[in-house]
């Protein structure tokens, strides 16, 4: 007899020292939980290639700033979404991904169509402790996508992370971090630390419908130029890619400001 769970069906369960991993579909989709009902990743059973996410198809938001990145860094993998689509799109790119949970990456493999690829990388331990050991400017894009069941994982949550992540971005690199936004405080926190340690100015795009909020940061002030074209650069992006980055580009606005005036 099937197990319900999380209003779905359960197909899978371990549990490792930082408690469960369940697989759970529903309606046609197959989701990641750490116990609780929130989602850390999902994948549309029909289209397994897409993102079916929206908060995993904003953190691409940071291609408007940096649309052909040649060495990526992903901490926490999570399903596996985002490193199976850029594998697909990026066929030039390389990807390290920094996955703290063993039984996590065997998930993603195993029920998530994660492929094995001599251009993904996935180094079991903890994302502080990878980004520390990285080498300086080595990487044009980094995605933060690093929780628990219950919020964001304590060793991302401070500043000496996105320190020293800011230290592995190359000229022109551009760091993508979930946040969750049903936390003013918090959010407000996580904010100040990207504006402390990046050039300005720091981003957001509060993803619609959901708490998270995409914090975008770089490693040098885009130009006025890169600012001016972004409605362009959008609308040639989403020909390309198939995502919103219109509406992308439409929800911008500086971390702890006004919208931007520039769009």
């Amino acid at each position: 007899m099937a197990l319900l769970r999380y209003g779905g069906t359960l197909m899978h369960v371990s549990r490792d020292e930082d408690g469960p991993i369940e697989v759970v579909d529903e309606d046609g989709v197959r989701a990641m939980h750490f116990g609780t009902s929130s989602r850390q990743s999902a994948m549309n059973l029909a289209d397994p290639e897409q993102l079916e996410l929206s908060y995993t198809r904003a953190m691409l938001s940071a291609l408007l700033f940096h649309d052909s990145p040649r060495r990526i860094l992903m901490v926490g993998l999570g399903g596996g979404s985002l490193a199976k689509y850029l594998l697909r799109q990026l066929p030039e790119a390389r990807i390290d991904v920094a996955e703290k949970r063993a039984n996590v990456v065997k998930i993603a493999h195993g029920w998530f169509g994660l492929p094995e690829d001599p251009r993904l990388d996935i180094h079991v331990g903890d994302g502080m402790a990878f980004v520390d050991k990285a080498a300086p400017d080595s990487y044009d894009l980094i995605l933060v996508d690093a929780y628990h069941g219950y919020g964001m994982a304590a060793e991302i949550a401070q500043h000496a992370f996105y320190q020293r992540c800011s230290l592995l971005l190359t000229t022109g690199g551009v760091l993508a971090t979930n946040l969750w936004g049903n936390d003013a405080p918090i959010l407000a926190r996580s904010l100040r630390m990207l504006e402390e340690h990046y050039a300005r100015p720091v981003l957001q795009l509060h993803v619609q419908g959901k708490g998270n909020v995409i914090g975008l940061a770089f490693n040098r002030t885009p130009s006025n130029a890169v600012m001016k074209g972004l409605r362009e650069k959008a609308f040639a992006l989403q020909q390309r890619w198939g995502l919103e980055f219109v509406l992308f580009a439409k929800q911008l606005r500086r971390a702890n400001t006004a919208w931007m005036d520039w769009l």
